[in-house]
């Protein structure tokens, strides 16, 4: 080797390494570190959804979209905004969320509707999307995230793309390569890949509108598991939709978001409601806030206390052991776990969940009781978590699955979280939804541990190195 070439790559090094560490100490865009407030809200002013199959007086199954029905009425009764997070828009004509989105357009022209994605759905620039060009054309401000700005999980991966290709840019011509998400038969450029293995998303799913709650002004936010547009699996989505001035955090976020995406959101001004007699207390936990929240809300439970989890991701080491300890401490633990067959057509080999659930089962005094979402139909997409004890009860719905990339301030993942000390109805509403689906009531949910137990050494070992060093798509 040269003496040039040994100096060119002792130059990569170098870059390499202050790369890694600059990305290491960086903070966050100002403003994104900002805790939540807390907000006092009535026990109506919560309500629980579900998608789930039902089956009828016959036997047939039907899927029941009561997530999508509540978009529906609260799209109906906006009267001048409309903020919606998806994640991912299909193609027109193939998303929910596009329907309802023109629908309104044609009955209301003057309400103003931005739409907060992800760069997955252009695939980072590598392809036009219709549904979004379709949406510009009808007049809603699509702004798609710049993931940039938020922290790196895989600094190994990032500290070489950031540098070296996160500036070329793309294009939707010239490509050679399959569709990263597995969507699409169409071809796609390298630049669409590299961007694509950075693994950083928003996962935010909500809707927020200015629709009064009859002569009130409590203005409701639905935060969703999953976006509408996604299909659905045997467990279904979960929904949670909190009144009054959670609004505010939301449209703060959003607002965040937007300005480091290079755009802004529709000005709106509403009445600031908290009301002092709720007994409930709602607060919205996002990018950096979740996990000390979970984790906190996990230690906080003791001997014969409840705790039911659906999630399609459970990997984040302090989580785990949380529960674990939990476990240890005789709380009730039950927990709902995709199979982690495939994530957006890349084989995922049972990463993560099946090394995580060997550890939730053995070597644990209590133990944590684990069932997987039937693998005949699609990824679970429930994200959920319930706490119940003698003096409280909390439930968390959104985005974020329990993973470091989602609860730890990489990812951007809204979620929600209400607590009380005592049952609420939505509570109440989410636990029968859990138990349903657990004891596969009407029809075939969920299926044994047993079905996708493994105690492979090696699965363990990939898992624990992915997870150390954030090499991995979840």
């Amino acid at each position: 080797m040269t003496q040039l070439a040994v100096r060119f790559l002792k130059l990569l090094l170098i870059i390499y390494v202050f790369v890694f560490a600059y990305e290491w100490w960086r903070p966050l865009p100002e403003g994104m570190t900002r805790e939540s407030a807390t907000y006092t809200v009535p026990d109506k002013g919560v309500r629980f959804f579900a998608d789930i199959d039902k089956k009828d007086k016959k036997g047939d199954l039907t899927e029941v979209r009561a997530i999508e029905a509540r978009y529906r009425e609260l799209l109906k009764k906006a009267e001048h905004m409309v903020l919606m997070g998806e994640m991912y828009v299909p193609e027109a004509g193939s998303s929910s969320v596009t329907t309802l989105l023109n629908n309104k357009h044609l009955t209301d022209k003057h309400v103003a509707i931005a739409l907060l994605t992800d760069r997955m759905s252009t695939r980072y620039g590598g392809i036009s999307s219709e549904a979004l060009d379709a949406q510009r054309k009808a007049g809603t401000l699509v702004i798609e995230t710049d993931m940039n700005a938020m922290h790196d999980s895989n600094l190994l991966y990032s500290s070489f793309w950031r540098p070296f290709f996160s500036w070329w840019g793309n294009s939707p011509k010239g490509g050679w390569l399959s569709d990263p998400i597995g969507q699409s038969t169409g071809k796609f450029t390298l630049r669409s890949w590299l961007t694509f293995l950075n693994a950083k998303m928003n996962k935010s799913h909500f809707i927020f509108v200015d629709a009064p709650n009859g002569k009130t002004e409590k203005l409701p936010v639905l935060f969703a598991s999953s976006d509408i547009s996604a299909p659905r699996g045997s467990t279904g989505a979960t929904a949670l939709e909190v009144d009054d001035k959670i609004w505010a955090e939301l449209s703060r976020s959003a607002g965040l978001i937007a300005a480091i995406s290079a755009s802004g959101l529709p000005s709106f001004s509403g009445t600031d409601i908290d009301d002092a007699s709720g007994t409930l207390r709602a607060r919205m936990l996002d990018v950096t806030h979740a996990h000390e929240q979970i984790i906190a809300h996990i230690k906080n439970l003791q001997q014969t206390d409840q705790l039911s989890i659906a999630m399609r991701f459970v990997s984040d080491r302090d989580v785990v052991s949380a529960l674990k300890d939990a476990a240890n401490r005789n709380v009730n633990i039950r927990v709902i776990l995709d199979p982690n067959e495939e994530y957006f057509g890349h084989k995922l080999h049972g990463m993560p969940n099946r090394p995580v659930a060997k550890e939730f089962t053995s070597n644990i005094s209590g133990g944590v009781e684990v069932r997987w979402c039937d693998p005949r139909k699609l990824p679970c997409e429930s994200r959920m978590m319930l706490g119940k004890s003698a003096s409280s009860t909390f439930l968390m719905v959104g985005g974020a699955d329990l993973t470091s990339r989602d609860i730890g301030g990489y990812n951007i993942a809204t979620e929600v979280l209400v607590e009380s000390s005592h049952d609420f109805t939505a509570s109440r509403d989410a636990q029968v939804y859990f138990d349903k689906i657990w004891m596969n009531d009407g029809g075939d949910y969920t299926v044994p541990y047993e079905r996708f137990a493994d105690d492979s050494f090696w699965r363990s070992s990939v898992y624990n190195i992915m997870e150390r060093t954030g090499i991995s798509l979840y």
